[in-house]
């Protein structure tokens, strides 16, 4: 029996596997903005894109000055905003929680009150009166 060697050209780039941070960064962006109702965590973003979390979080953190955590939420509460005014009178906000990817009513009140300022039925009561003085 022969033995076989592989043979490995040095001059050969490993470019091929290793991909630059700002890289894995946008690859995250983007996978929060198309797939924000099914993450939960930046483990999760991770576990998709294939890279450790400590990494991910430094590099994300470089290229867009916040969190992944704190982009995916925000993705979730913007989504929150429109569905709260585009079908305010149809959709409790337990309902709108499940949509954009909260597991519980609690979590999505208490974000959406850290990132907007008043609760979801206040924004939607709010965007309703805006948008019934608007239509005059």
């Amino acid at each position: 029996m022969q033995n076989r060697l592989a043979v490995v050209s040095l001059d050969q780039s490993p470019s091929k596997n290793v991909k630059p941070a700002n890289y894995w960064a946008e690859k995250g962006k983007k996978l929060i903005g198309e797939n924000y109702a099914e993450l939960y965590t930046s483990g999760d973003i991770c576990s998709r894109l294939g890279i450790s979390t400590g990494y991910f979080h430094d590099i994300f953190f470089s290229a867009f000055g916040v969190t992944p955590k704190i982009c995916l939420t925000s993705a979730k509460i913007e989504r929150a905003k429109t569905i709260l005014k585009d079908r305010w009178d149809s959709v409790k906000v337990a309902e709108v929680a499940k949509m954009v990817g909260f597991r519980s009513r609690v979590s999505f009140e208490r974000a959406f009150v850290k990132h907007v300022g008043v609760s979801p039925s206040e924004f939607r009561k709010i965007s309703n009166a805006v948008d019934f003085d608007t239509r005059k």
